[in-house]
């Protein structure tokens, strides 16, 4: 059974650290992992890139972040 893990931020970077660290983790590995961020200013979204871009490809980035572009303008 797929698993979903929903994290809300919003100018919360070393808790949004904290929470990735121990979402990746985790010995279950079915799951979607989700961020929501609220428009922060403190950094939280500069890691999260540096995250994505460490953990995933280039090209896996791209869509990634159009998804989301996608989604937020979507509102």
């Amino acid at each position: 059974m797929k698993v979903s893990i929903i994290t809300i931020n919003y100018n919360n970077v070393s808790g949004l650290r904290r929470t990735i660290e121990s979402v990746v983790n985790q010995t279950c590995m079915d799951y979607e992992y989700i961020i929501i961020d609220g428009g922060s200013t403190d950094g939280s979204v500069d890691y999260l890139k540096t995250f994505i871009l460490k953990h995933f490809s280039y090209s896996e980035f791209c869509k990634i972040f159009r998804w989301n572009l996608s989604a937020y303008k979507a509102k």
